[in-house]
């Protein structure tokens, strides 16, 4: 008769009788079974700034926040809006006291154990900029924006290089998961400004 606690040879390793199974693997195991959070996503497209930006634009959003939601382990909803330089330059000044437009903006609007609520802005004229400059389409351009500023809502950082570099690693993770190749471009060229408050 085996004591309680003691391993039995009839059940999976490391399995304990009269105990649950627990550690690494296990709970690994769980979190693989277990239905991912929901993702969302909520678009603006600001009149005449952004032909590019339409239902598969408001598809790929769904997609990154359903990647958030399985980073935080919990359900995300990113409401983005798509603008022009003008209504960038005016949120950069009154939310970073900074002049001039800007490529990502992100806030973080709740952040609680039933789930995470985020905002974006996305500078479209700054992407048609970029994309024209490296040799992409404005469309991937701005997914890597939205990417940026949604990793920046999960706690990312990137103005030291240890924790840049882990950004652009996953954004890099994130944009293959998406179907893109390296939009960034060996990582040196993306310079992005959002703010966690």
């Amino acid at each position: 008769m085996a004591r309680r606690g003691a391993r039995t040879g009839g059940g999976p390793r490391g399995r304990r009788e009269g105990r649950p199974a627990t550690g690494r693997a296990t709970a690994r195991r769980r979190a693989a079974a277990a239905p991912a959070p929901a993702g969302s996503a909520g678009l603006h497209v600001a009149a005449g700034v952004a032909p590019w930006a339409g239902r598969a634009l408001g598809r790929d959003l769904e997609r990154v926040a359903a990647l958030a939601a399985r980073e935080a382990r919990k359900p995300v909803h990113l409401d983005v809006a798509v603008l022009g330089d003008r209504a960038m330059d005016r949120l950069h000044r009154d939310h970073l006291d900074q002049p001039g437009t800007t490529d990502v903006l992100s806030w973080v609007l709740e952040d609680d154990a039933g789930g995470l609520v985020g905002a974006l802005a996305l500078g479209a004229s700054v992407a048609r900029r970029q994309a024209r400059a490296h040799g992409h389409p404005p469309y991937h351009e701005a997914l890597l924006y939205a990417v940026h500023g949604t990793l920046h809502l999960l706690g990312y950082d990137d103005h030291a290089p240890g924790p840049r570099a882990r950004m652009r690693r996953a954004e890099r993770r994130w944009l293959a998961q998406l179907g893109l190749g390296d939009v960034v471009a060996g990582g040196a060229r993306a310079s992005t400004r959002s703010r966690r408050p």
